[in-house]
């Protein structure tokens, strides 16, 4: 983003050296490099006039800064600004999270953060981490921690934007973060996927697999369907070999490496240029699997299927949060409904969790409530005579199937207050020591956007 790009010119030539007509379409290609040229070069007169620096030297800035920096901090802090679009990681070893990026906006301007949070489940602390030569700060990036040295954090990707919001740039770098070591690496490795955001990415056997995502400049865009892979012991990335009909392009994708090896893919959103000056959006709730070649050993052919879905399914949304919990069980929670009319766009949020079987593909509904009054409870089931536990007891004591625990959980009027999150989409979620925590995202009050602060745990037995 706010990159120009420029078409070279293509001619080509006969074997008798005589010039063959340009192909059809090339004077389209060379007016559309023309125009995006003339609207970048009325941008930078516009934020001149705004005393706004063009955003390659915000970020060349900010990496010279970088580079300046050259001594560990680890210190207990407050819990970490309000933020969206950031990635929250279970650390794969030690009961921590790791809180990665994002950004906020406060109604008229916007901050990108390139900081780095961990918080230890067991003291209840969180803890800023200000490790030399990180990477530049970005948001709807992908992360995924991998059991390799002790503890990795990958990142891949995502976006930074000006305080104005009318200037963005895509990332298409890697880094690693080896957090026993407590140092960033910066992965050179070419032929990796284009500069994009909104993607996603899942360890897998020392591989890191990325999916999808958009590219956007304000005067283009595109979105993507194509699978890349790194691996993590050559420091190569290749694209992959797919066959069957996997998910259209799309960006926002709820993505998680199942036990076994598969890949589960959820929903998505694009949007497509309907007519000059007209887009418009689509919400997916589709389901795939990617499933390896189990007599390919260099994991380079894999198989899309699309995945039959049945129970109680989520609407269609996009901006969900969805974490492994255990085996196939996966928890979702929230999202947003985006309704365009009249050239307005208006988001209905959702603060309702959902389970999904994810090698059945069927969906449950989870409603939790606060710990009742045990007094009430003991005179309800004398009155009843019925000496079976109570659903929330049963999951309480840790018997049974953890996902039909999980449904049982419900509210009632006798319930004491549930502090239970507000709707929200693109919020951070992760399962670390038998507890599920949810931290920040976004929603609309009326017309305002509001970005939140909030952090919720959750017992939960995996």
């Amino acid at each position: 983003m706010g990159i120009t790009a420029f078409l070279a010119k293509k001619t080509s030539w006969s074997k008798w050296g005589k010039k063959i007509r340009k192909r059809k379409g090339q004077g389209i290609e060379k007016t559309a490099a023309k125009t995006e040229k003339n609207l970048s070069k009325k941008l930078k007169k516009q934020l001149t006039k705004k005393g706004e620096e063009s955003v390659e030297l915000m970020i060349g800035r900010l990496v010279a800064e970088e580079e300046l920096k050259k001594e560990i901090v680890e210190k207990v802090s407050p819990p970490p600004p309000a933020r969206s679009s950031f990635t929250m990681c279970a650390h794969p070893e030690r009961d921590e999270i790791l809180l990665y990026g994002g950004e906020y906006f406060n109604g008229k301007n916007t901050t990108v953060f390139g900081d780095l949070y961990q918080y230890r489940c067991r003291a209840a602390e969180w803890r800023l981490l200000q490790y030399p030569r990180g990477p530049p700060p970005r948001c709807a990036h992908a992360a995924v921690a991998a059991p390799l040295g002790g503890g990795q954090l990958w990142l891949f990707g995502g976006e930074f934007s000006s305080p104005s919001g009318e200037q963005f740039h895509h990332y298409r770098d890697l880094w690693c973060l080896h957090t026993n070591a407590r140092r960033w690496e910066k992965i050179s490795a070419a032929g990796g996927p284009s500069a994009r955001s909104g993607h996603r990415m899942v360890y897998y056997q020392k591989q890191l697999i990325v999916f999808g995502g958009f590219h956007d400049n304000l005067q283009s865009f595109q979105y993507f369907n194509d699978l890349h892979a790194f691996d993590i012991d050559r420091r190569e990335w290749r694209k992959l070999e797919v066959s069957g009909q996997g998910p259209s392009a799309r960006s926002s994708v709820a993505m998680l490496a199942l036990a076994d090896g598969r890949v589960l893919v959820y929903g998505g959103y694009c949007k497509e240029k309907v007519k000059k000056n007209v887009e418009k959006g689509t919400t997916f709730s589709d389901m795939y699997r990617l499933t390896p070649d189990k007599h390919d050993l260099s994991l380079t052919r894999w198989r899309w299927s699309q995945v039959k879905q049945s129970g109680a399914r989520p609407s269609h949304r996009s901006g969900m949060s969805g974490c492994l919990v255990r085996g196939d069980s996966v928890l979702f929670f929230g999202g947003v409904t985006d309704e365009e009319s009249d050239d307005k766009l208006k988001g209905t949020f959702f603060n309702d969790m959902y389970m999904l079987d994810a090698g059945k593909g069927v969906w449950h509904t989870v409603t939790l409530s606060g710990r009742r009054d045990p007094a009430r409870r003991r005179r309800r089931r004398r009155a009843a005579d019925d000496p079976a536990p109570e659903p929330a007891a049963a999951a309480a004591s840790g018997s049974g199937d953890p996902a039909e625990q999980l449904e049982a959980m419900s509210i009632e009027e006798e319930a004491a207050a549930v502090a239970a999150p507000s709707p929200r989409a693109r919020a951070g979620l992760a399962a670390r020591a038998g507890q599920l925590f949810l931290y920040g995202g976004q929603l609309e009050r009326g017309s305002v956007e509001v970005t939140l602060s909030d952090f919720y745990q959750l017992g939960v037995i995996v």
